[in-house]
């Protein structure tokens, strides 16, 4: 079981990962994740000491591929740090979902699962002094959905000097057999 309110049983096999899509990758042309369904997903490693520890099962570093792996999940990790060991352990961070590749290398090997969850994300912006707008740390909220939208809306218009509220993608929880 995770740690969800609503506990969704999963096997002992298996491990559940957060996984973040960004609005524009499902606007554009990815599968909007549903809970109960199978996803494939290439996913990329983003490291964050503030995040929870990611894997939970010991974990193998490919250096020559920039290749994370636990069980059944394979992560790209184009970041890493030049000494990080063969099998790194308290990982912390966010895995990032794409069909396009972003910062992904082409060829690099998807993880498929079961969607358990999905959280819409909504995030509060804020106009910098250049004129960018940005989201302000601690102001994301989540929303449990049963199938994330195909298009996000919920931002007003971005007034200077107002702050503003955007959908800016969904976490899904994936449970991946291992």
């Amino acid at each position: 079981m995770h740690g969800l309110t609503n506990s969704t049983p999963v096997d002992r096999g298996v491990d559940v990962v957060a996984v973040h899509v960004a609005a524009w990758e499902i606007e554009c042309c990815a599968p909007p994740p549903e809970v109960g369904r199978e996803a494939r997903w290439v996913l990329a490693f983003t490291a964050d000491d503030a995040e929870p520890e990611i894997f939970h099962r010991p974990v193998r570093w490919d250096r020559i591929g920039s290749k994370l792996s636990a069980g059944g999940i394979s992560a790209y990790w184009r970041d890493a740090p030049d000494d990080l060991s063969d099998h790194p352990t308290g990982l912390r961070g966010r895995l990032w979902g794409t069909v396009h590749g972003a910062d992904v290398p082409d060829g690099f090997v998807g993880t498929t699962g079961t969607v358990i969850s999905v959280y819409l994300l909504d995030e509060l912006y804020r106009e910098d002094e250049a004129g960018v707008w940005r989201p302000l740390p601690g102001t994301e909220v989540r929303t449990s959905v049963g199938k994330s939208p195909s298009w996000f809306g919920g931002s007003g218009t971005f007034v200077s000097g107002m702050d503003c509220r955007k959908q800016t993608g969904v976490v899904m929880e994936l449970a991946v057999s291992g």
